[in-house]
């Protein structure tokens, strides 16, 4: 696991545990709760996406310079025979 998701975590784990500590009605602790782990998913999801959306535009970028390299091998393979 690196870095970054070991933090994410302890914050995580360090919120929900000063949520569950405090002083507040079981209706406030339960919202509270809810209200974290749904923008800690929220975050994790749009970093996913970012990342996804980072591989696919490399991916691409790849996927173009595979094809530029194929077609100058082919011409110089072409100009080699004649």
């Amino acid at each position: 696991m690196d870095r970054k998701a070991e933090v994410l975590i302890a914050f995580g784990v360090g919120v929900i545990a000063g949520v569950l500590l405090a002083p507040a009605s079981g209706k406030e602790t339960r919202k509270k709760i809810a209200d974290t782990a749904e923008d800690l998913f929220t975050g994790a999801k749009d970093r996913v996406t970012d990342k996804t959306e980072t591989i696919k535009a490399k991916a691409g970028a790849f996927k173009e310079a595979m094809n530029t390299a194929r077609e100058t091998f082919r011409d110089e393979m072409d100009k080699s025979r004649s």
